[in-house]
């Protein structure tokens, strides 16, 4: 056969080969970042262009894993161990994930829950009011989050920001007890009260003066501050705040929610008494893999919002306000016109674009609003993706075949040379 021929020959066999095997690896191949079924490791496991990772439903995990390319999911019930399922595996007592801040059951003081620590996102959980009754957070004998619902009134108390106190007190108290910049705690003495909080990454400390007052501190965080404490050496602010903590507050009397954090506002209008009724809030700033989409471009935030079944199911409606930074918009090349807000659907899998409103702007910020008759738990804000972006990658591959198609046409060119020379 003639050696010009055959260069053609396998020239064309090889270019079938690499697309063939770019097809079919994304087809395929499946990968579990925690190598299979390990019950005390969270993992996600990949393949083409769908991730699940795993999760738990109460104490039963539900573990992914690969088999022949796909994604296959087992139920396993951690109990059968002696442990509890948390933060996506098996856990147990002596891993020490679980930390309260008020020593355990205790109900005169307002305490958070956290399980997690430095290498993986926490999840917290405070000891919040629902009217007369107290929902005391503590750590299990299992190593987890649990709760109790403790009744104030049998201790001739009320339940106020967390905690049963006296009903008739006019002496100040300190739910943090005093000085500690470690614990978001509240001062307060008849109406006057005052959250710690954070300004400029100074902490505002709020205590009891020497008068018996509601006063406050400013002390200055080592690591930065979030959330009305002070963060620590292990996980400062520029790594876990306002990005990975579980923030629970309590709605107004008047339906309205702000986070401090991030600024996000809820103006929630329902039929149910929502005076005290808890707010849990995820801010992140990456999406979930599992939700990642080709809908999703540069990430701003990623909310995940969740309030009692009492509100949800009475709404009339919902307003969300977001801030977003103009550093940020200016960072990603986005126009305040362009930014993308979205919700996501579990019912359908998918994400729903609702209208958005400029609401006002700032010198440092643009405030987006967007309302409905229902809340939105799962939101996406950001950019779209570009369609530059998919032209790059796109053109990124052409250039690849080309540059093999030149160097497969050198050599058969060279070889021909050489054959008509002989």
């Amino acid at each position: 056969m003639n050696n010009g021929i055959f260069h053609v020959i396998c020239f064309v066999v090889v270019l079938q080969i690499i697309f063939s095997f770019s097809v079919s690896s994304q087809e395929t191949n499946c990968f579990d970042s925690d190598g299979g079924k390990d019950f005390l490791r969270k993992g996600t496991a990949v393949a083409g262009n769908t991730s699940v990772t795993d999760v738990c439903w109460g104490d039963v995990l539900n573990e992914t894993y690969c088999s022949n390319g796909e994604i296959l999911v087992e139920q396993y019930d951690c109990m059968d161990e002696n442990r509890s399922c948390g933060l996506g595996r098996c856990i147990g007592p002596e891993d020490g994930l679980c930390r309260d801040s008020d020593g355990g059951i205790v109900y005169n003081v307002m305490g958070k829950v956290t399980l997690g620590d430095e290498r993986e996102e926490s999840l917290c959980r405070d000891d919040v009011c629902m009217g007369e009754v107290l929902s005391e957070s503590y750590c299990n004998e299992y190593g987890n989050i649990d709760w109790i619902s403790h009744n104030c009134s049998d201790d001739n108390s009320v339940c106020k920001y967390g905690r049963c106190v006296s009903p008739n007190s006019s002496v100040c108290s300190d739910s943090d007890a005093g000085f500690d910049f470690t614990r978001k705690g509240i001062a307060e003495r008849g109406s006057r009260r005052m959250w710690d909080h954070c300004i400029d990454g100074f902490l505002v400390e709020s205590l009891c003066d020497e008068d018996g007052n509601v006063g406050w501190t400013e002390y200055e965080c080592f690591y930065g501050c979030y959330d009305g404490a002070c963060a620590n050496e292990s996980r400062p602010v520029t790594e876990v705040g306002p990005y990975k903590e579980t923030i629970i507050t309590n709605i107004s009397s008047d339906g309205t929610y702000l986070d401090s954090n991030t600024g996000i506002a809820l103006f929630i209008d329902s039929m149910a008494d929502m005076h005290e009724q808890p707010v849990g809030i995820i801010v992140s700033k990456n999406v979930p893999e599992s939700l990642v989409t080709e809908d999703i471009g540069d990430t701003y935030l990623f909310v995940n919002i969740s309030i009692s079944e009492t509100v949800k199911d009475n709404i009339n409606n919902v307003k969300l306000i977001v801030p977003v930074s103009k550093d940020w918009l200016a960072r990603s090349n986005t126009d305040k016109e362009d930014l993308v807000i979205m919700w996501y659907d579990t019912g359908k899998g998918e994400w729903q674009k609702p209208e958005i409103n400029i609401q006002s702007e700032d010198n440092t910020k643009i405030y987006y609003s967007t309302e409905d008759s229902f809340l939105f738990e799962i939101i996406y804000v950001g950019s779209a993706p570009t369609e530059e972006g998919v032209f790059l990658e796109l053109m990124t591959w052409v250039i690849i075949i080309v540059l093999i198609a030149l160097l497969w046409f050198l050599i058969i060119f060279g070889r021909l040379r050489q054959d008509s020379s002989d």
